[in-house]
This record gives structure tokens, sequence and C-alpha cells, in this order.
């Protein structure tokens, strides 16, 4: 047993020194290793695209769309019922009139006819008002001597010249004048009335008469009809509706931030007091070619809208014809891009919208590193933003890049 003992023992050591003689082995095959080269990591260079930067007084403009509609529109209806005999040939959708032309002559025959009645009806009243005056003047006279005659008596009564009743008699008499005077001017009194009732009614016969001829009250055109020659008119009943070309305007939707920008006036005795309104470009594709027409930012709608926030601008056209050879004239219904001439914004630099970081921060280039620098926002118009902060001359970075990092090393474009 003994021997047993020892023999595993003696098994034991040997695998001990075989382990051992393996570390032994290992640590001085490390150790004779040569040492690995060292390499140098390149630092990563990212491509930008950048843009000089200008300072300088930039006159703003204002943008935004809208539709074309009537400042002016009204509906063409006759104050007399008639059958149309005449009707211009404007008068048709689209047709263009000038201001005082006729559009639509009614028969008068009735109101001619009514109204030589009541001319007769007055010429009648004027001549027995003229007789009733003539007999007041008739009267008067009468009443004059007999006042004289009574005076006369009375005198001669006193001197006992002349007898009670012969003074009577001229009493009497001045008495009767009286009475005749006093029935002929309530005879005057009743057909002055008459006359004036008569002459009243012939004015209102020849305003009939006038009412059978429909001007025009502008320079216009005509946006939908419903007569034709032939038809009969009937009063209160819309033939037409027109629209002055004189009259066009835009509704402009705008955020308010924007009014700081330009001038219209702010309330309706703004505007008639000859406050100052800033001029307008409207631009729309007609016909195959671009055109513009003139206007002008005039006033500001009553609300602002409880959802976008926006403040509806007015531009009224002051040119509805457009400027090239051909002169369209503006009409409504037309999408148009609307541009208001605004202040200038002095010493600012006018960057791009993707060229503006968060936090007011743009992205600079210095000596191939890429800065960040903090910037003040003077204006945000639709395609560019208008910022103070920046340096002439300085390269600001318009790209998109995924990571970004103050100091970063970037190669421009």
């Amino acid at each position: 047993m003994v021997k047993a003992v020892l023999k595993h023992l003696i098994q034991i050591v040997g695998v001990v020194v075989v382990l051992i003689a393996g570390v032994l082995a290992a640590v001085a095959l490390k150790s004779s290793a040569p040492a690995p080269d060292r390499q140098n990591v390149a630092e990563s260079v990212a491509l930008v695209e950048t843009m000089t930067v200008k300072v300088e007084d930039v006159a703003t403009k204002v943008r935004g769309h809208g539709t074309v509609r009537p400042g002016v529109r009204i509906d063409v209806v006759p104050q007399v019922s008639g059958t149309v005999v005449e009707l211009n040939p404007a008068l048709r959708a689209g047709g263009i009139f000038a201001k005082g032309e006729l559009l639509i002559r009614i028969d008068t025959t009735d109101y001619d006819l009514a109204a030589r009645v009541t001319q007769a009806e007055l010429e009648q009243a004027g001549a027995v008002l003229q007789n009733a005056t003539a007999t007041i003047t008739e009267i008067e006279a009468r009443r004059e001597d007999a006042q004289i005659e009574l005076k006369r008596l009375q005198e001669m009564r006193a001197g006992a010249s002349t007898t009670q009743r012969e003074l009577d008699r001229a009493e009497l008499l001045l008495a009767q004048v009286d009475a005749r005077l006093i029935g002929a001017r309530a005879i005057e009194v009743g057909q002055r009335s008459a006359t004036d009732s008569a002459g009243a009614r012939l004015e209102a016969a020849q305003v009939q008469v006038a009412r059978t001829k429909i001007f025009a009250p502008f320079d216009g055109r005509v946006m939908s009809e419903q007569v034709d020659e032939g038809q009969l008119a009937v009063a209160g009943r819309t033939l037409a509706t027109i629209y002055s070309v004189d009259a066009l305007e835009i509704k402009l939707p705008i955020e308010d931030s924007q009014l700081a920008w330009f001038d219209a006036p702010m309330s309706a005795e703004a505007a008639s007091d000859g406050e100052r309104s800033s001029a307008a470009t409207l631009k729309a594709n007609f016909a195959g070619r671009d055109r513009q027409w003139s206007g002008r930012a005039t006033r500001l709608e009553g609300e602002v809208h409880p959802t976008s926030r926006m403040v509806n601008v007015i531009v009224e056209v002051t040119e509805p014809s457009s400027q090239d050879e051909q002169r369209i004239m503006l009409m409504p219904g037309m999408f148009v891009e609307v541009e208001i001439e605004g202040r200038t914004a002095t010493q600012v630099s006018r960057i791009p919208r993707r060229g503006l970081r968060s936090q007011s921060v743009v992205w600079v280039v210095e000596d191939e590193r890429l800065r960040f620098k903090n910037v003040q926002i003077v204006r945000r118009a639709r395609d560019d933003v208008y910022v103070r902060g920046l340096e002439a001359g300085e390269r600001i970075v318009i790209s998109v890049l995924d990571i970004v990092t103050d100091g970063m090393k970037v190669r421009e474009e």
C-alpha cells in the first residue's frame, strides 16, 4: 500500500512540473517576440458646401399667394318693368364696357304717356291757379277802394255831411269784399296744392322714364347676364352681374410678424387719411406667359385667423392690364403670387434657411475647421433668413451633415 501512495505522489509531482515548464516557456516566448509596428489613424474630413457672407442693406419683399376678387361687384337690376328694346353688345359674360355707356334700354311708351297726362294736369292746375291769383289781385284792388270810401264817409259823418245809412252801406260793402277775398285766397291755396301735387307726379313720371335707361356706373366687365333684347324686364329682378375693373383686389394671408416690414393702413380711417401703403407686384402665368400687374397693400381685414394665426392683407390692383404688349386684363378667380415692396433691412446678411441651424446658430468655416457661431435673426422670409452677427467674407456651411462637432475638420467643395 505504501508503494501505491508513493506512486501516486510521483505522478502528481510530474504533472506539476510539466505545467510549470509550459508557463515558463510561454513567458519566454512572449518576451522574445518582436513588438508590433504602431500605425497613426487619419482624422476624417467632411466635404461641405459653403457660401460667402455679404453684409449689406437689403430691400425686403413680403411674398404670398391669393385669388383675385372684385372689390366692387353689383347686380344690374331695373327699377321699372317693360320690354328690353336695346341691349349693349358688351353685355355678355366677359364683355368690357366703359363708365357712362348705355347697357339696357326699356320701352318707354307707357311711362311717356303717364308723363304727358301728368303734364296736362299740371298745366290745367297752373291755369286755375293763375286765375285765382288774378281774382285775388282784383278783389284786393276793390277792397282798397272800399277802405278809402269808408274812411271818407266816416270823416263826413263826423262833420254831419252824410247820413248814417250811407256810412252803413260803405261798411257792408267792405265786409263783402273781405269775404270774397277770403274765399279767393282759399281757392288759391287749394289750386297751389293741386299744382304742387301735379308737379310732383310729373317729376315721378319723368324719373320713371329716366329709369328705363341703365348706364354703366364704372369701367367694368360682365361676370354673368340673363337678358336678351325683346325680353320682359321685371322691376327688382337681376338682369346681369358686373364688376369694376378698377377695383380688383387680392386677400393675402401672411404672418403677423411680417406686418412690420411694409406699410398698410391698419384701419379704414387711416386709409381715408391717406396713410402710406406699400407697392406690390402681382405675378401669374396666363395664356402661356409669365405676366405682371401692379397693386398696393391698402388695408388689413378686421380679424386674425383663429387656427393659422394669419392676418389677411388686402392688396388692391392699381393697373388691371398686364405689363406687356398684350395688356392682358386681370380677372377674378386668377391665382397670383404677390410681392409687397418692404422696408430696407440695414447691415444684415441674407442666408438661405438651410444655412440656419437650431438655436440661431450657423456653421462657419475657419482654417479648415467648422465652428459654431450665434447670430441675431432679424427677419425670416419664405426662402431666406436675414441675420446680424456675421462678418463680410466669412464662409458658412449650407449643406447638411449627419454628425457635427465644433472644431471638426472640413473640406469645402
